[in-house]
């Protein structure tokens, strides 16, 4: 049953998000998988939680997703993080892709008052990353969406939990940002957008 259980989360997660396409396609599970544009390594494990699942979204491997599943919660916690470029300088970009990834993730069935959403900042050594977070309930549990800008590139967190309550998830949220949100070819770029993201101004480090 639990077999069962992990494998249809897997399946799910492959349908329902909006980065799934047609050349979509799994690579070989490594011990540590590298995405060599930005460097970022994906370890086989994270604390509790095991690697599942790698697709490739694009012939180039450039735009990737990578699934962890909780050892310790009977499969009922499930991870992915998605790494995409970026188009840099376009209004609202942020917002668009956030809005994008909760149509595809909700089956198109998207109330935008419904759904609780704000901006977040990551600050490392100087850099600061601008991002927008969402979070709703349904019969699947809690999501959680976090999107971060990451100058060329895009920086995805989704959290699906079954179990797992706020605080919780806002510890699996730390570890995520501070072990995947920054890198050597990750680094904010220099530029200004006219209109960043009309929610509110993102907070202060």
């Amino acid at each position: 049953m639990k077999v069962h259980k992990v494998f249809l989360i897997i399946i799910l997660l492959c349908f329902t998000t909006c980065l799934v396409n047609s050349q979509s396609k799994p690579l070989l599970l490594s011990s540590g998988f590298v995405h060599k544009k930005t460097s970022t390594i994906f370890p086989y494990e994270i604390d509790s939680f095991k690697r599942t699942l790698i697709l490739s979204h694009d012939k180039s491997k450039n735009n990737i997703s990578v699934t962890y599943i909780d050892q310790n919660d009977s499969g009922n916690t499930t991870l992915t993080i998605y790494i995409y470029p970026s188009e840099i300088g376009t209004e609202n970009m942020l917002r668009k892709e956030l809005i994008k990834s909760l149509e595809a993730i909700t089956s198109n069935n998207f109330n935008d008052g419904s759904i609780s959403k704000f901006p977040v900042r990551y600050c490392h050594e100087g850099y600061n990353i601008n991002g927008l977070k969402a979070g709703f309930s349904d019969k699947n549990g809690t999501t959680r969406l976090l999107l971060y800008e990451c100058g060329k590139w895009l920086l995805k967190f989704r959290i699906i939990s079954q179990k797992f309550d706020s605080l919780k998830l806002d510890k699996i949220e730390k570890m995520l940002t501070e072990r995947f949100g920054y890198g050597e070819e990750r680094r904010p770029i220099t530029y200004t957008l006219k209109i960043v993201d009309r929610f509110e101004l993102f907070p202060a480090c």
